[in-house]
């Protein structure tokens, strides 16, 4: 009978050491966290390594940083989603972001215009245009407007020169700010 009773206390103290300690499961590849903002059925969560979205349900995850995205900076500092569901990144060094479910958008650091850094050509141009950066930075994101400053299309770069295919867009004069890393430019584009 002590040997039953003893056997008890055993199973009972390992039982209340398991029920006080629970296992804990990491979701962040042990960054460290700076920011959490829920949305429906998912977390969106800051950290020094970028970018987690992580399916409350599924418990999949979905990182996002400056290899494998548009964030322009991994140390993701605070989050803010509006009513458009648009997720509002702030990096550290990097300014503001808006993400949109298809890659972060644009980049706002300070919204000075820069002047003579970017190089557009051929141009007039009847297909493509090439942009490159002049001082080797980073360009993050154009936009190409229409002459009546309607926004036609938003591309993410972020690299110092890329070629950018406009043959679907009808002929005429277009608007392109481009985003740097130090501030945007605005460049005039026609297309015969």
């Amino acid at each position: 009978m002590k040997k039953i009773n003893l056997l008890l206390v055993v199973l009972l103290i390992v039982c209340i050491g398991k029920a006080q300690n629970p296992e804990w499961i990491g979701y962040t590849n042990r960054d460290a966290v700076l920011a959490i903002v829920e949305d429906n059925s998912f977390l969106w969560i800051g950290t020094n390594g970028g970018l987690v979205k992580l399916d409350k349900n599924t418990e999949n995850l979905t990182f996002y940083n400056t290899s494998n995205s548009g964030l322009p900076n991994n140390y993701v500092y605070s989050i803010a989603i509006d009513v458009q569901g648009n997720k509002w990144i702030g990096t550290w060094g990097s300014g503001l972001s808006v993400f949109n479910e298809t890659g972060v958008e644009l980049s706002i650091k300070e919204n000075q215009p820069i002047r003579n850094n970017i190089n557009i050509f051929p141009n007039p141009t009847s297909d493509y245009f090439n942009i490159e950066s002049l001082s080797k930075m980073n360009i993050i994101a154009v936009e190409i407007m229409n002459i009546q400053g309607r926004l036609i299309e938003n591309r993410v770069i972020n690299k110092t020169k890329q070629t950018i295919d406009i043959s679907n867009l009808p002929s005429g004069v277009y608007i392109l700010k481009i985003q740097t890393e130090k501030g945007f430019e605005t460049k005039k584009i026609i297309k015969q």
